[in-house]
């Protein structure tokens, strides 16, 4: 007997015990502490020195070995080693051990630890795709009916677990299981009779005690492997394993694994020649009954699970009957109400459930029921949702950056060369994920017929671009779809895939102890389950979203998805004309989402197409009418860059699209009726509403005549732009777009005028000091100030003058004059524009416009005409600008000359660069206080040129050189 000493921790030391002849009791040792070092996936690599160094032949020679402690932990070893691509290819094809494992049977048939580990060892190397469950099948037969045998053994009467533990059954299932791709020579072995024996009695104990859920849960995952290949015998199998048809239990057993329970469900259903052989309306009543009945919170992780399983149901064409359809639309409307967060997980129920109600959008009796349920706001919310919408005064108009024109796209390939040119990969709709790609195999309504090539291709979580902005990307390989295609049917056998259920999750080896069997016990026996998977993916989206909800926005591939379904189901109310769906906010919300996609993008056009069905229907008009979605497509029309911006160019096409929809509408026989009567009969707050947006959609004249005189509307218009209060600056908006866009009233500093403004060419310079000659006068004003000039040039130039000093008056005799109510620069300003008659311009623009305005009060008081008719021109051709009109409106009114007064208030409302520029023009006139005669006089002028039946401005700049101002505001 070989000295028993203590074993070195290193694994090279503890292997090479293994080249000695030792006793039984330190070969247990040696292999005990072999076993702790090879656990997987933890001691992959001594699994790999273990392999290369040839000991697994020494730990198969241990099999024969008498001592039944020994056999278990080499047993332990060995469950452990196969999990290795490499260890398992050397333990069958050098080592043969399926004969030592089929010697060991032999030996122990019944014992329950050397069987829970054998079958552990042979389902272990049926996880790798060398094909061993064919080697297996073929070599080794008497394993499956060993398997089969001891499953019988188990079912046999009442259930029980006496001889067996439930680690043991476990990996019996677990290995028939893993054997699905020799299914057509172990169906023959009758293990779908056992099987289904085994679900029904255990679906039985589950129910009584809620006992054996794991090993329940585990005859589940092996019944929808077998119903995905050759189902129909499959189905037939089962029916004949017990008295009561296993398949029915499925309805029992639906909620403790609802996905892996549907797909079992969908697989059968279409080779089931009896829609009684499958408890379909109890599956349908089970989903339905939780999600309507039971709150998010009750619910937890299974809220998600029961929707996705629902729609899958409703997805399939044949479980779905009116029946299901119409039970299950009072449940979404309400769980669409619930799906509040802004994760991945619940927008993909969004899609579902959305999808599943579009299905049924031509049975009236559920569209009627939808819109009894309240699902339009329903479907907004998600709108707002997924676009971000906080406010729905928010403008149409996102700001942008200026986005010019590309150069020619055939240059820049000729310059490029011979360069290879990218490959352009489509995506494969049939590798493509159901639940977030769009399904185009049920095409056929107008809103629906879109270009599959311009479908966004997949992306991952963090590529939160929108799919147009990505580069092409290939499809996704088969171990990144689902297991379910998109195009496929149900139950055709398809290659495994990461997401189906055998996974190398199954590859867990525990570490066993002295034949002890608890190195079974399920619980540590992990493996892939849909359920599992979907609640650590709910968990993970939950973590995320409570961690940063705002740093991560929605995928943009999901919310594409997410439109274009409201889209569709949207489209199918519009025939009952709902009046949920004229509200501000439906229809703010879908321009908002139409301008979420690019120019000529396939689902901008489908959201235009819905919109311009909603505005065609007559009983819309006057509810549409009364919003202020008009006023946010006239802002979408104006540029916030120049014309070369592609993006502002876009915009404007779109709003004038949708404003062309409302126009057309609105100037119907019928609707031109309506307005007409609302003007006159309406209450107030109705015709406010009106008046605000009649300008932005009337485009003939005669009609908006007719609205706005006729009828009033201008006078209401009017009113509100008094009152001060919220239609203040909407106001403001449509009387500048009415003056500007329909009545196209000129602006006054380009109409042409007949005055001298632009005068002779001037080539002396500037004006120098004037030396005076003859008999002088001096005029002495209020502050005490002496301004001298020549009394015979003064008398000839103005009769007032002439008046005073040579006249009957006492001036007449006296050298200096007192002037009142006069300053002094503005005197000797209009006494320099008297001596320099040719050279008025070059000392125009050297005045500071208060001064001009004060000499232009002068040049009228002392009856000079022209050269106050010369102030005011030069002051509206060169002076009249944003900063001014205020000044030049208040002095109009103060001084009581009216001078300028029209011409200013037309300045304000026909600016050329932009509404708001215009409105705040008109803000600044309100702000002086003239409120009522700024009123009379928007009145007058645009009731002047709308009562113009034909009106035709010609518009000429006058051309005065160009010369730095240098006057001062």
């Amino acid at each position: 007997m070989a000295e028993t000493t203590t074993i070195e921790p290193d694994f090279d030391k503890i292997l090479a015990g293994l080249d000695k002849k030792q006793d039984s009791k330190y070969l247990f040792k040696i292999l005990t502490n072999i076993r702790k070092q090879v656990e997987w996936p933890k001691h992959k690599e001594q699994i790999a020195s273990f392999r290369t160094k040839g000991y697994i032949k020494h730990v198969i020679r241990t099999l024969q070995m008498p001592q039944k402690h020994i056999i278990d932990v080499s047993l332990s070893i060995l469950g452990n080693c196969v999990l290795d691509k490499g260890c398992a290819r050397m333990a069958i094809g050098t080592y043969n051990i399926l004969t030592s494992l089929g010697q060991l049977l032999e030996r122990y048939p019944t014992e329950n630890t050397i069987n829970g580990r054998i079958f552990r060892i042979l389902g272990n190397m049926c996880t790798h795709r060398d094909q061993w469950a064919n080697t297996i099948v073929e070599r080794k037969p008497e394993f499956v009916q060993h398997t089969v045998d001891l499953l019988n053994t188990v079912c046999e009467g009442e259930f029980s677990l006496e001889n067996y533990s439930e680690a043991t059954v476990t990996m019996a299932v677990r290995l028939l299981r893993l054997m699905r791709y020799s299914i057509m020579r172990v169906n023959s072995l009758g293990v779908l009779k056992v099987v289904g024996c085994l679900f029904a009695k255990l679906t039985s104990k589950w129910e009584e005690t809620g006992a054996y859920a794991n090993l329940l849960n585990n005859v589940i995952k092996i019944l929808y492997e077998y119903t995905r290949f050759n189902t129909y015998h499959c189905i037939s199998e089962l029916k004949k394993s017990h008295e009561e048809n296993p398949l029915m239990c499925l309805s029992k057993v639906v909620l403790l694994n609802p996905k892996c329970v549907v797909k079992i469900f969908l697989n059968c259903l279409e080779h089931s020649r009896l829609r009684s052989e499958l408890p379909i309306c109890e599956i349908f009543a089970m989903f339905n009954d939780k999600l309507l009945n039971y709150s998010k919170e009750e619910l937890g992780v299974n809220y998600m699970i029961y929707i996705d399983c629902l729609c899958s149901l409703l997805d399939h064409p044949i479980p779905r009957s009116l029946e299901q359809w119409g039970s299950c639309v009072k449940t979404f409307v309400k769980v669409l109400e619930t799906l509040k967060e802004p994760s991945r997980i619940e927008l993909k129920c969004c899609n579902s459930i959305i999808r599943a109600l579009t299905q049924c959008r031509y049975e009236e009796r559920f569209v009627t029921e939808e819109l009894e349920c309240n699902i339009i706001p329903v479907l907004a919310g998600k709108l707002k949702w997924a676009m971000g919408v906080k406010d729905e005064s928010e403008s149409l108009a996102v700001s942008h950056k200026v986005d010019r024109k590309r150069g020619n796209p055939m240059m820049v390939r000729k310059l490029l060369g011979n360069r290879e040119k990218p490959k352009r990969r489509f995506m494969n709709l049939e590798r493509c994920n159901r639940s977030e790609f769009l399904d185009y195999t049920n095409i056929d309504s107008p809103i629906e017929r879109m270009h599959t090539s311009q479908f966004p291709s997949p992306s991952s979580d963090d590529d939160c671009r929108p799919p147009w902005d990505r580069s092409p990307s290939p499809c996704s390989s088969n171990e990144g779809s689902t297991g379910s295609s998109a195009l496929s049917p149900f139950g055709s056998p398809k290659p495994p895939t990461d997401y189906e259920l055998e996974s190398d999750s199954d590859d867990y080896s525990p570490v066993c102890s002295d034949a002890d069997s608890s190195e079974f016990d399920y619980n540590d026996l992990p493996y892939y389950d849909e359920h599992v998977e979907f609640e650590r993916q709910i968990q993970n989206e939950q973590h995320r979203t409570d961690k940063s909800s705002s740093e991560n926005p929605l995928p943009d591939n999901l919310k594409v998805t997410l439109l274009y379904e409201i889209c569709k189901l949207l489209d199918s109310f519009v025939k009952f004309q709902p009046p949920q769906l004229a509200s501000q906010e439906v229809i703010y919300l879908l321009l908002k989402s139409a301008l979420y996609f690019p120019n000529k993008f396939s689902y901008r056009e489908a959201f235009a197409d819905l919109i311009n069905k909603i505005l065609k229907c007559q009983s819309y008009v006057i509810p549409l009418l009364r919003t202020n979605i008009i006023e946010h497509l006239y802002d979408l029309t104006e540029y916030q860059h120049d014309k070369l911006c592609l993006k502002c160019l876009e915009n404007k096409h779109f709003g004038n699209k949708i404003l062309g929809c409302f126009t057309y509408v609105a100037e119907s026989e019928v609707s031109k009726g309506e307005i007409a009567h609302a003007l006159i009969r309406g209450d107030d707050e109705m015709k406010a509403q009106l008046v605000l947006v009649i300008p932005y959609v009337i485009t003939d004249h005669s009609l908006l005549k007719q609205f706005l005189l006729e009828c009033g509307g201008l006078r209401v218009l009017m009113n509100l732009f008094q009152q001060n209060d919220k239609y203040t600056d909407r106001s403001m908006r449509t009387l500048c777009s009415l003056a500007k866009e329909r009545l196209e009233i000129p602006n006054p500093i380009d109409v042409e005028t007949c005055g001298t403004t632009s005068g002779p060419s001037f080539h002396d310079g500037l004006p120098g000091k004037t030396t005076l000659s003859g008999r002088l006068v001096a005029f002495k004003l209020d502050d005490g100030e002496v301004v001298h000039t020549e009394r015979d040039f003064l008398t000839s130039k103005s009769e007032f003058f002439a008046i005073l000093l040579n006249g009957h008056f006492k001036e007449s005799d006296e050298d200096e004059v007192n002037l009142h109510n006069v300053k002094g620069e503005s005197l000797r300003c209009l006494l320099d524009l008297l001596q320099h008659d040719k050279l008025r311009w070059a000392i125009l623009r050297r005045i500071r416009l208060e001064v001009l305005l004060d000499t232009a009060t002068l040049a009228d008081r002392y009856l000079l005409t022209d050269l106050c008719m010369y102030i005011i021109e030069w002051i509206e051709k060169k002076l009249m600008m944003p900063q001014t009109v205020a000044a030049i409106y208040r002095w109009s009114i103060e001084s009581q000359l009216n001078l300028l007064r029209v011409e200013s208030v037309a300045f304000a409302m026909v600016y050329k660069y932009g509404d708001n520029k215009r409105v705040n023009m008109l803000k600044q006139l309100f702000d002086l206080g003239y409120i009522e005669e700024l009123a009379e006089d928007i009145y007058d002028l645009l009731a002047r040129y709308v009562t113009m039946e034909r009106f035709k401005i010609v518009k000429k700049v006058i051309v005065i050189p160009s010369i730095e101002l240098d006057f001062e505001f």
